[in-house]
C-alpha cells in the first residue's frame, strides 16, 4: 500500500533542530494539547486535523495504525521478513445508529444507550408513511409485522444482537451451506487459529516468563537482605575485637550484589548458599553475577520486567483486535448464509 496523496514522505526525526523538543505527526510539529491519537504499529502520536479525520470520531477509533504503518514503513510490518507482512488497517469501533450520535455502540446492540435505541424507533414511526391508512392504523400496523416475527416485543428487540449467538440453532436451517460458507471460510480459519494461539500459548508464555522473573527478583532480594545482615554480624564482630573496619569516604559503597543470571528462569539454587560462598572477590556464583558495582548488567532485572510487561499488553491489545475481527468476519458470513438461503428457498 502506498501513503496518501496529503501524507508527507516519512522522516525518522523526533527532535525540533530548533527548540530540541520532541515532535509529533505526520507534521512534526511539538505537542501543542491538539487532539491526537496512538498508532499501535509505531508508538508515535498523530493528529487528528493532520490525518484528515474529524474530531468527533474520537470514541470511535479500536484500533489505529498511521499512514507509515499502513504503508510498512515503520511498524512490524517493516521489520517482519519477506511474504509474513501482516496488513495494518485502522478498526473502527461500530457507530450508534442514531443519526447525529458519535458514540460507540454497546455489546449486542445497534445504540450507545436504551434512551438513543427508542428515539431512534421513534423517528422511524414518525417518518413511516403508509398512503391511505392513518397514524394509528400505520402503528396497528407495525404491530401486525411483530406478529409475523414471532408475536412479541421481545423477538423485534432480538434483532440486531450478535447472529452468532446460537450458532447451531443457526446453522440447522442448512448445515451444508453453514458448513461451506462459515466453517469452511480461510480467512475466519486463519484468524481463529491466531487468536486460540494467542490465548493458549503466546499471552500464558509471556505472563509464565514474567511470573519466574517476579520470583527471581524475590530470590534474589532475598540473597541481597541476607548477605546485608551478614555484613552487618561481620562488623560488629570486628568491632568487638578491636578492628573496626575504616570508614570508606567519598563514594557510597553499593551493598548488594548484580544478580543477573543467563537462566533466571528458575532460581539456580537456596539464597544461603551464595551468601556461604560469597567473598566479595568471586564475581560469579553458580552462574549468577555477583558484583557489588556491576555496569554490564546495571538494573537488567527492571529492564526486562519493562519488556515483558510491554510486550504483554501489546499482546493484549492484538487479541481485542482479533476478536472484533472475528466477530466482524462472522456478521460478514452470517449475511452471505441468509441471502444464499433465501436464494435457494426461492
Amino acid at each position: 500500500m502506498s501513503l496518501p496523496e496529503w501524507c508527507p514522505p516519512y522522516t525518522a526525526r523526533k527532535k525540533s533542530p530548533i527548540s530540541g523538543e520532541e515532535v509529533y505527526c505526520i507534521c512534526k510539529k511539538t505537542d501543542s494539547g491538539e487532539l491526537m491519537v496512538g498508532c499501535d504499529g509505531c508508538d508515535d502520536w498523530f493528529h487528528f486535523s493532520c490525518l484528515r479525520i474529524p474530531e468527533k470520531y474520537k470514541e470511535l477509533v479500536f484500533s489505529f495504525y498511521c499512514p507509515y504503518c499502513q504503508a510498512g514503513i515503520t511498524g512490524p510490518s517493516s521489520r517482519a521478513a519477506a511474504g509474513q507482512v501482516e496488513e495494518r488497517r485502522t478498526i473502527w469501533k461500530r457507530k450508534c445508529r442514531l443519526s447525529g450520535c458519535f458514540k460507540p455502540c454497546r455489546d449486542a446492540s445497534k445504540y450507545c444507550c436504551e434512551e438513543h435505541g427508542e428515539q431512534y424507533m421513534k423517528q422511524a414511526l414518525e417518518r413511516l408513511q403508509v398512503k391511505g391508512h392513518t397514524r394509528s392504523e400505520q402503528e396497528l400496523l407495525v404491530k401486525q409485522m411483530l406478529g409475523c416475527l414471532g408475536g412479541s416485543s421481545q423477538d423485534f428487540q432480538a434483532f440486531g444482537q450478535h447472529p452468532f449467538a446460537d450458532e447451531e440453532a443457526v446453522r440447522q436451517g442448512d448445515p451444508s451451506l453453514y458448513d461451506r460458507i462459515v466453517c469452511e471460510d480461510q480467512r475466519l480459519q486463519e484468524l481463529q487459529n491466531n487468536q486460540k494461539e494467542l490465548q493458549e500459548q503466546t499471552i500464558p508464555n509471556i505472563s509464565s516468563t514474567l511470573e519466574s522473573l517476579r520470583t527471581y527478583r524475590q530470590w534474589l532480594d532475598d540473597v541481597n537482605s541476607k548477605l546485608l545482615a551478614a555484613k552487618g554480624d561481620s562488623l560488629a564482630r570486628d568491632k568487638e575485637g578491636g578492628r573496626q573496619r575504616k570508614k570508606t569516604s567519598g563514594k557510597k559503597q553499593k551493598k548488594t550484589i548484580c544478580g543477573y543470571c543467563a537462566h533466571w528462569e528458575a532460581v539456580p539454587c537456596a539464597a544461603d548458599e551464595i551468601v556461604a560462598q560469597f567473598d566479595g572477590t568471586t564475581s560469579t556464583i553458580r552462574g549468577v553475577c555477583t558484583k557489588l558495582n556491576c555496569n554490564k548488567h546495571a538494573d537488567w532485572s527492571s529492564i526486562a520486567a519493562e519488556q515483558l510487561t510491554n510486550q504483554l499488553r501489546s499482546l493484549q491489545a492484538h487479541q481485542d483486535r482479533l476478536r472484533l475481527l472475528i466477530s466482524t468476519r462472522k456478521e460478514q458470513l452470517m449475511i452471505q448464509f441468509y441471502e444464499r438461503s433465501l436464494l435457494h428457498k426461492n
